[in-house]
């Protein structure tokens, strides 16, 4: 064990200083590499040495509990056993220690811990008790976004102690043009334009501000409505420790005097990502020695990655000056890692940072100095490579690394620093092609696996068939063609074909519904006669289907991880798992998901099929986790991390890769809700220099920073100039991180050698391909499409997407009903109603006569709701529709000639196309064709937005588009006396502004005439069996069904020449 004497003399004069500053105040800056943790535990050790202090009268404050661990374990080094007296803590730590050894003056026993689930409830709940003419109202009943943006706002309100009123004057504040103004100069006329002058207001940027800020209201005034629930409910947050420790301080004078008897030294590590409510209770237990506190706080500016910076540099600025006084400054700038090009690199990118304590603090520099055996290290200038595209850099920094590896250098202390966690996938190929050992640890949401979202889809099939007989049969078809069963795609899609027939057929003779388990039974019994294409059920459809009737049985009486348990051994789970090329990861993702189940059971007693499923499918909506730890590759290899995860760690060699702006620069990670920041920024006055701009990259290029000064012998920046997706090649761009800390870029492509092009082509492929039906029944598939007569939003899907329109239209696979789409429906039916009474029948009807009309609609529409979004629904309706008929009853009753859902037919350029209209009104020898719109106006609006100038044979907008096949189909209508030229969109919503906006569409001979040029590709696309290429977007839900139902093969990117192939020859 180590003296204290034998510590101290390995410390820089700077770092002793620090350690011999044991009275009053003192701040420590600490650069990266300048031994900030050793002077924290030889600190403690002087203490202890020069002072009567007992370990347990000191305190250490850290930012994370692997900090606590971390520190505990140095100072168990050098002081044995009693390293565990000395109180250690994070500031929620400490809180939670305060609260149990008090629990009679904080009265909180029997509250309990609110898990994410807990929150979404309460949340929603809430949302769904707020007044109509709330601007937050939601009638979704899982309003994802308002719930995160309130609690983002109300986690900030409580770290930062700002209530509703502070806000509320902030607002008011800035309402006044003059202090918005000086607030936010970028939003005035820079110079005379138009009717503007010089230093007037943009108002269309002060308008965006206050609507959001009126959010940002409505949203704090909601916050102790959240807090009162989380109390009914008996729920609390790790985070309300630190609050009602806050307040004890401040009412409890005895508490307080206790903990600040106990704590005679503090030390605070982190210190520049400590909150204001952390510094709150920092200040309460160190005021009691007033302008001379023993306290030590550690930290760097340059170095947090986390939010709201503005806070954390002037809760530094406020200890300073604080303790102005007394206070000693420590700068630590010797570094003992990193070379001097190295340090000079990174210094000359966080320098374009203005929000630093240099920039606050006259006379404080930071400019570190290599100072140890850092200097000995070769003093390489940091490089930097331009590779064609991703795949090529990932290839490059392989060949890279593998050369260092065979010059000695060992594979562990080699890191590949990356932006996000998708970036390794790429990188893991190339290291596998090149044979260059690496590791990933990926924490994996198992809830995203294939595998378990089939299994998902089994278990929310037979909870739909428990609560009613055919309710689940829209999943049958998605279950059937998974690559578990051995059941060919072309059996399960003659199958869907042949319902949806006899189904249409079933409902023309009015004999109800026919449905899927109907019809399987029957061909089981008795195969289909007659039909070309038609063949006997195979033996594994009879033996599935078998299964699925026991199963409906069971799920009755089994506990849901008892069924889940029949579906691994009867489903083919645990086959597939045991025959997986990797197994060991398969089966570890099913125990996890029956251990889930199982927890799942002790928190809801008796819990039902379709409550399990209701929660799992809040959970994958909310993005809450199953979390299982995936190692990839060998842990001796080559080190994959992300920059954030790489924060506290060094290795001898870095490359950082992807340097390019899009994944630098453009993150939405961290940002906060309603301009609640340039709210704060509008008003502050604690920070010079300090910028309102949200869209500042100064906390991303810390980011840099910090993966840029890991490196210690080495560093390695990389960026790609095209991006490869399946739809198209791209032109990328370097981050401008790169030119500021390497005051160039590379302007050459660093070349790859052409047996490694085998393995980029092949990453390309797979990667970035547009899957294509790999079906060999091309006469089944041409005999479906004989006669196809199109609709406006067929032609549209087969260009949007040729597998979704296969899927759909040819395939015929069933749909899910959807809850906003019959809640249309139902508006749609009502406003039928209201105007063919008036038209037709010359009734009109009243305000109360139109909502029960609503509610039978409704009532027809049921099916597709939930007894909750049924309640939410009717609620929508009976708010929405009072003020819509206000609205529009005057124009209403000026209709003569109105037709509604008027079924036209039209033949354009000899394309056959139907469709129905909501509404067309005839006005002498005009008429324009109107389409009701129940989603947001503004959404509606940006679908309806017609193709610009530069639209480049994009498919336009959605709305715009069928609108205007409409439109065209309404002038060649037989007989007709009439000119349309205009569509409308009635919004049946009101839009941020409170009114029910009408979107007029006009349709000029350039816009006609490319939509024929549309109408044209899809008619081309449909008679040469083009359809059977996705799009191969990585959103679209088609292109990735197919994929894991493996009813595709990958094709090439058509222009892969214009990514570039530069080469040499090996």
């Amino acid at each position: 064990m180590q003296t204290f004497e034998e510590l101290y003399q390995k410390l820089n004069t700077e770092q002793q200083l620090a350690v011999d500053a044991i009275e009053g105040p003192v701040m420590v800056i600490a650069g990266p590499g300048t031994g900030k943790t050793q002077i924290l535990a030889t600190r403690i050790l002087n203490i202890l040495k020069k002072t009567d202090t007992q370990p347990q009268n000191i305190l250490c404050l850290t930012y994370t509990e692997a900090g606590s661990t971390a520190m505990r374990k140095r100072l168990s080094q050098f002081m044995g056993s009693d390293a565990y007296k000395v109180t250690i803590y994070t500031f929620h730590g400490l809180c939670n220690k305060i609260i149990q050894d008090y629990p009679e003056k904080f009265s909180r026993r029997e509250l309990r811990v609110m898990d994410e689930l807990d929150k979404i409830d309460l949340v929603q709940g809430l949302i769904e008790k707020l007044p109509a003419q709330s601007i937050l109202k939601s009638y979704n009943e899982d309003a994802q976004q308002i719930r995160k943006d309130l609690t983002k706002l109300w986690a900030l309100m409580q770290s930062e102690e700002i209530d509703a009123s502070q806000i509320n004057d902030w607002i008011t504040f800035l309402s006044d043009h003059d202090n918005y103004k000086l607030a936010f100069p970028n939003h005035t006329y820079k110079v005379n334009r138009g009717p503007n002058k010089a230093g007037d207001l943009k108002m269309k940027d002060y308008d965006q501000a206050m609507n959001s800020w009126k959010k940002a209201k409505a949203a704090a005034d909601l916050y102790e409505n959240y807090k009162e629930a989380k109390a009914s409910a008996g729920l609390y947050e790790f985070s309300d420790m630190l609050e009602w420790v806050a307040k004890a301080f401040d009412s409890d004078e005895e508490l307080l005097i206790t903990y600040q008897e106990q704590f005679q030294y503090i030390l605070v590590d982190e210190y520049q990502d400590t909150s204001g409510i952390q510094n709150h209770i920092l200040y309460k237990l160190i005021d009691y020695w007033q302008d001379e506190p023993n306290c030590f706080v550690v930290g760097d500016d340059d170095q947090s990655v986390y939010a709201f910076q503005g806070a954390k540099v002037s809760n530094m600025l406020r200890f300073a000056e604080k303790y102005e006084t007394h206070i000693k400054t420590v700068v630590l700038v010797k570094n003992y890692r990193s070379t001097q090009p190295i340090l000079d690199c990174a210094k000359r990118l966080i320098d374009k940072n203005t929000l630093r304590l240099v920039n606050q603090m006259p006379g404080l520099s930071k400019d570190l100095v290599a100072s140890g055996e850092n200097t000995l290290y070769p003093q390489l200038t940091p490089s930097n490579d331009l590779f064609n595209n991703e795949f090529h850099e990932a290839v490059g920094v392989a060949e890279s690394i593998k050369k260092l590896i065979a010059e000695g250098e060992t594979p562990n202390e080699i890191s590949v620093l990356f932006p996000q966690n998708k970036h390794a996938l790429v990188l893991a190929d190339a290291f596998n092609a090149v044979e260059v050992p690496f590791v990933i640890h990926r924490p994996i949401n198992i809830l995203n696996e294939t595998l378990i979202q089939h299994l998902l889809t089994w278990l929310e099939y037979l909870a739909l068939e428990l609560e009613m007989p055919n309710s689940g049969e829209h999943l049958i078809y998605k279950l059937l063609v998974s690559p578990l069963y051995d059941i060919s795609s072309f059996e399960v899609n003659q199958l869907s074909v042949s319902i949806y027939a006899d189904r249409s057929n079933s409902k023309k003779e009015g004999k109800g519904k026919y449905t899927w388990r109907e019809h399987i039974q029957k061909i089981i019994k008795s195969p289909t006669q007659g039909d070309m294409f038609a063949s006997s059920p195979s033996e594994a459809l009879k033996e599935l289907w078998n299964t699925i009737e026991v199963w409906i049985k069971e799920a009755s009486w089994l506990t849901v991880p008892e069924l889940i348990r029949e579906l691994y051994s009867k489903g083919g789970y645990l086959a597939h798992a045991l025959k997986s090329h990797d197994q060991e990861w398969t089966l570890e993702v099913l125990q996890t998901f029956m251990e889930f189940s199982i927890r799942m059971s002790e928190k809801i007693p008796f819990m039902k099929p379709h409550e399990f499923i209701a929660t799992v499918k809040k959970m994958i909506n909310n993005n809450i986790a199953v979390p299982l730890e995936k190692r990839i590759g060998t842990a001796e290899g080559v080190q994959f991390i992300t920059a954030h995860s790489s924060k506290g760690l060094e290795f001898d060699h870095v490359f950082v890769i992807r340097a390019n702006q899009t994944e630098w620069e453009k993150s939405d990670t961290g940002r906060m809700p309603y301009r609640i920041l340039s709210l704060i920024h509008g008003k502050s006055i604690q920070l010079k220099n300090e910028t309102s701009d949200e869209e500042s990259s100064e906390e991303r290029r810390r980011l840099f920073y910090v993966a840029l000064t890991r490196a210690k012998k080495s560093l390695h920046i990389s960026y790609n100039q095209k991006r490869i997706t399946a739809t198209k090649v791209s032109d990328a761009i370097a981050s401008t991180f790169v030119s500021e800390a390497l005051e160039s870029e590379a302007r050459e492509i660093t070349t790859i050698p052409s047996k490694r092009l085998i393995f980029t082509n092949q990453a390309m492929l797979l990667r970035t391909s547009k899957p294509k039906l790999k079906s060999d029944k091309m006469e089944w598939i041409a005999s479906r499409t004989a006669n196809f007569k199109f609709s406006p939003s067929t032609l549209y899907s087969i260009l949007e997407c040729g597998l979704k329109f296969y899927f759909t239209r040819i395939v015929r696979v069933p749909d899910a009903p959807s809850p906003a789409a019959a809640f249309g429906t139902a508006m749609h039916g009502a406003m039928h109603k209201w105007v063919d009474r008036w038209t037709k029948d010359k009734v009109w009807m009243s305000e109360s006569d139109l909502k029960v009309q609503f509610d039978k609609e409704m009532y027809k529409e049921r099916h597709a709701f939930n007894e909750k979004q049924f309640k939410l629904r009717m609620q929508q309706g009976h708010d929405v529709l009072p003020a819509y008929y206000e609205a529009r009853k005057d124009e209403f009753k000026q209709y003569s000639l109105v037709q509604t859902e008027k079924m036209i037919n039209a033949v354009i350029d000899g394309v056959n196309i139907s469709g129905f209209l909501d509404k067309m009104i005839f006005d002498g020898n005009r008429v324009t064709v109107v389409d009701y719109k129940t989603g947001k106006p503004e959404n509606s609006a940006k679908k309806a937005a017609p193709p610009g100038p530069r639209n480049n044979g994009k498919l336009p907008n959605p709305y715009w588009f069928q609108l205007g096949i409409y439109q065209l189909m309404s002038n060649l209508q037989p007989g007709k006396s009439w000119q349309c030229n205009m569509a409308i969109i009635d919004c049946i919503e009101k839009d941020e502004k409170g009114d029910f906006p009408i979107i007029e569409l006009h349709y000029d001979e350039d816009q006609n005439k490319l939509l024929r040029e549309w109408i044209a590709q899809a008619n081309h696309q449909l008679q040469t069996l083009e359809f059977m290429n996705g799009c191969g977007k990585a959103e679209c839900y088609w292109c990735n069904f197919a994929k894991q139902t493996e009813q595709v093969i990958l094709l090439p990117l058509e222009d892969d020449h214009e990514a570039g192939n530069n080469s040499e020859t090996a």
